[in-house]
């Protein structure tokens, strides 16, 4: 007899809690869908979305040519602190002069490391690539209201001014540590939260509790998808 081994993502109880029916995703059990949340016409009108995307890929690349390796690896134009690029399936964020943050689609850590080993030169020094998705969480705030609950549990100045998209920062978000990225999903303001895995229920929880004055609805994978669908049908030549 075989079995087959289903990850979890760290909210999955209270997802299940929440009535969601779930779906796998490279290996993991991933809330498809939520009752009453938004059909892909209502996107648009949405205030705030919550959803659960911790199953994305996500590896870190340390070293003091982290930037350039990446750069190199991609050909990017160069990238400032707390900033990022698209790649072609994700995003790199550098966090700090020495530390690069990369995220893609589930189950693609070797797609986002692989480039960056063939950029390597000798003079480069020493560089690590270390896989983090099983050991962080990732939630995502969408919606023209995203902001605005955002900001009563953190203190980053979020205008667009400010904080743009593919802005990224390590701060502080309901008095746990979080890498905070605006990754915007076409017309949909998007901010991506991602901490220790530990922590994932427990900020989930407060971003529900400190949305009760909103409309906040819980997104799954499905309508997620969708809109990243849409979004590179809209970016395509």
């Amino acid at each position: 007899m075989s079995y087959e081994l289903v990850k979890r993502t760290p909210v999955f109880d209270l997802a299940r809690r929440a009535g969601a029916s779930f779906t796998q995703v490279a290996g993991w059990s991933v809330p498809g869908a939520f009752p009453g949340e938004p059909g892909a016409a209502e996107i648009g009108a949405l205030q705030v979305g919550l959803a659960d995307r911790s199953a994305r890929a996500k590896v870190l690349v340390q070293g003091m040519a982290a930037a350039a390796v990446v750069e190199r690896a991609w050909d990017l134009a160069p990238l400032a602190v707390n900033h990022g690029a698209r790649l072609p399936h994700g995003a790199a964020f550098r966090l700090r002069h020495d530390r690069v943050f990369l995220s893609g689609p589930p189950a693609t850590e070797q797609a986002l490391t692989a480039p960056v080993q063939a950029a390597v030169q000798a003079q480069d020094g020493l560089l690590t690539l270390t896989g983090v998705t099983h050991g962080r969480a990732e939630l995502w705030l969408l919606g023209r209201a995203a902001a605005g609950l955002l900001s009563r549990l953190c203190g980053l100045d979020l205008h667009a001014d400010h904080f743009p998209n593919l802005a990224a920062q390590q701060t502080s978000v309901a008095k746990t540590a979080q890498l905070v990225i605006r990754a915007d999903v076409g017309r949909q303001p998007l901010y991506v939260l991602i901490g220790a895995r530990s922590l994932g229920a427990y900020l989930w929880q407060t971003l529900v509790a400190a949305a009760h004055d909103m409309d906040l609805r819980l997104c799954g994978e499905a309508l997620l998808q969708a809109l990243e669908a849409q979004q590179e049908h809209d970016a395509a030549p």
